[in-house]
C-alpha cells in the first residue's frame, strides 16, 4: 500500500511540475499570447463607396485603420491595418458588419466579431437610398475578445 501511495503522489507531483513547466514557458520561438479584449475600437476609413442601391447582401468591403490602437505595454494594431466587411442587408438603409483584421505587414486574417451597423437611418427615419462614400471613417467595436500570438517587436499572427 505504501508503495502505491508513493506512486500516485510521484505521478500526481509529476503531472503538476509539468503543467507549471509547461505554462511558465508558453508558446514556442520566442512567441506571446494576448488577447484583443472586447470593446476595443477601431477607428478605419472606408476604402470604396458603399450605396445600397449596388451592394447585395454578402459583398465584401475593405476599410484601413487610421491609428494605431495600443494593445499592452508591448503590441500595438498598427494604422493601415486592413479590416474586411459586409454587407449583411440592403433592405432599409445598408446593414453590415465587420470579419477580419489583417495588421499591417501580416498576412494572417484574424477573425473578428462586431454587431451589425446600419448606414441610412437617423432619428428612425429610414432612406430607401444610401450611399457611404470612400474615406468615411467608422469606429469600429469587437463584440468579443480575439486571442493572438505574436513575436514581441513584430506584427501578431492568428492563433
Amino acid at each position: 500500500m505504501t508503495t502505491m501511495k508513493t506512486m500516485v503522489i510521484a505521478t500526481a507531483a509529476t503531472l503538476v511540475v509539468g503543467s507549471i513547466a509547461a505554462f511558465a514557458s508558453g508558446p514556442e520561438d520566442g512567441e506571446a499570447t494576448t488577447t484583443i479584449p472586447a470593446g476595443t475600437t477601431f477607428i478605419a476609413a472606408l476604402q470604396e463607396n458603399l450605396s445600397s442601391t449596388i451592394t447585395r447582401p454578402n459583398d465584401e468591403f475593405e476599410l484601413r485603420t487610421v491609428r494605431s490602437v495600443r494593445i499592452n505595454d508591448r503590441m500595438d494594431i498598427p494604422a493601415g491595418s486592413l479590416i474586411t466587411g459586409e454587407v449583411t442587408d440592403n433592405d432599409e438603409g445598408l446593414g453590415v458588419r465587420f470579419t477580419k483584421l489583417v495588421i499591417e505587414g501580416d498576412d494572417q486574417e484574424i477573425d473578428i466579431s462586431t454587431d451589425q451597423f446600419r448606414f441610412g437611418t437617423l432619428n428612425g427615419a429610414i432612406t430607401r437610398h444610401t450611399v457611404v462614400p470612400a474615406g468615411w471613417q467608422i469606429a469600429i467595436r469587437l463584440s468579443r475578445p480575439v486571442t493572438v500570438e505574436y513575436v514581441p517587436g513584430e506584427p501578431p499572427v492568428a492563433e
